[in-house]
């Protein structure tokens, strides 16, 4: 029986505890959060999945002391801002096989390079939970996509969460192109920063642009007090496409059907979908479809420092870490 342990209770992590209810492996679950009324918010949407065989035990737990000595899956789904720590305290205490972070993963380049070592050293095995690279409508277009590595992603959206979210599309790009180094310029976001809806982070509007080392481009806007649904648009020399993930419909043209435009319905699948997909994934063969933690610590950097120089300036003041998450 495997034994996965799920830190963070909160909006996130209750959503991947109801996906946990529908593993299809035998296992003992154990949720960790020191806020008793998160773990009993993640209590009753666990109760609201019918009862599943596979699941032999659960546990609420307010602090990592309790867990299993051996933990096979670790999800960290805590906010940015504990999140080193938490993962530190983790290590120290219980030897963990797998471990998916949420994102944003960590809030600086020295926690990245120090979770590094960590991770080494204890032989664990990380993934980033950037979950468009399971959705089969962004696996269809990078198929389709195939032969021509430079891509083009534009984001545009009324108040979508720049900062919090940005990571996501990154990584889409950074999963469609196949290249990790990139540049950004920030300039274009607008000199004002807002206090995020999770107390105590900040998120930023505007506009920000990116230029990937084999000529891929990203551009990201939110559109401050609009309400302008969410556009994304994906174009090499062979494909162009727009989404709309809301309603959940693909526009795609292609150069080899003389760009005739195909309508398409898709979906965009629930994180309470996805996570024990992704559980059963790494337990029973050790790897899954999320970004590589090392992969995803070259995406967060160049984004952490950018914004992080961007808030300061606004602010006029100093930051030790990027406070978003």
């Amino acid at each position: 029986m495997k034994k996965i342990a799920l830190i963070g209770a909160g909006q996130v992590g209750s959503r991947h505890l109801q996906s946990l209810a529908k593993i299809n492996i035998p296992v003992m679950l154990q949720v960790v959060d020191p806020n008793k009324d998160s773990l009993k918010v993640a209590r009753e949407r666990y109760l609201e999945i019918p009862d599943n065989d596979n699941v032999h035990q659960i546990d609420f737990l307010t602090e990592i002391d309790g867990l299993n000595a051996e933990v096979d899956l670790c999800i960290v789904a805590t906010n940015a801002d504990v999140r080193f720590k938490v993962f530190q305290e983790l290590v120290s205490k219980k030897k963990v096989s797998y471990i998916v972070f949420e994102k944003i993963v960590f809030q600086s380049e020295k926690q990245f390079e120090e979770a590094k070592t960590l991770i080494n050293q204890n032989g664990i095995s990380c993934w980033v939970n950037c979950a468009r690279r399971m959705f089969p409508i962004y696996n269809q277009i990078k198929e389709i996509m195939a032969g021509d590595s430079k891509i083009n992603l534009q984001i545009s959206g009324g108040d979508w969460g720049l900062a919090c979210n940005a990571i996501h599309f990154i990584d889409l790009l950074a999963f469609l192109s196949r290249d990790t180094s990139y540049k950004l310029d920030v300039t274009d976001l607008d000199p004002k920063v807002w206090q995020s809806k999770r107390k105590g982070f900040i998120e930023v509007t505007g506009k920000f642009r990116g230029v990937f080392s084999n000529g891929s481009r990203i551009e990201l806007e939110s559109i401050a007090g609009s309400e302008e649904p969410t556009r994304i648009s994906i174009n090499n020399s062979q494909v162009k496409a727009v989404l709309d993930e809301g309603r959940g419909i693909a526009k795609i043209s292609r150069r080899e059907k003389n760009w005739n435009e195909e309508i398409s319905e898709f979906q965009v699948p629930f994180q309470s979908e996805l996570t024990h997909l992704t559980a059963e994934e790494i337990l029973e063969g050790g790897a899954c479809k999320l970004t590589r933690f090392n992969e995803s610590s070259l995406l967060h950097q160049p984004f952490l420092e950018a914004i992080k120089k961007h808030i300061e300036t606004v602010e006029h003041r100093k930051y030790d870490c990027c406070p978003i998450t």
